[in-house]
């Protein structure tokens, strides 16, 4: 049986941008706005509460206090896709 990602640590960066750190060593920066909706995200920067995520070390997720939260699963997923993606546009270029 497969362990979904966790995520281990979470700093945010500039505008909805956010360095994750996950359990199995990924990291890197992900855009907030691929992994929670707009209005959440708004409401967060707002109240000044976006940047003060926190880590639910039970579920491996970002949260923040109202209980707006993101999926591990889908920042993994987008993460290595933009590494890949990197990866492959920096082979072509050597």
């Amino acid at each position: 049986m497969n362990e979904y990602p966790r995520i281990v640590r979470a700093y945010m960066r500039e505008s909805f941008k956010m360095k994750v750190v996950f359990e199995d060593g990924l990291a890197g920066v992900v855009d907030l706005r691929k992994l929670v909706p707009l209005k959440f995200l708004n409401r967060l920067e707002n109240s000044g509460e976006l940047r003060l995520p926190m880590i639910d070390e039970v579920a491996g997720t970002v949260c923040w206090k109202d209980g707006t939260d993101l999926s591990p699963v889908r920042a993994h997923e987008l993460l290595q896709k933009s590494l890949n993606e990197k990866a492959l546009v920096d082979s072509n270029t050597h």
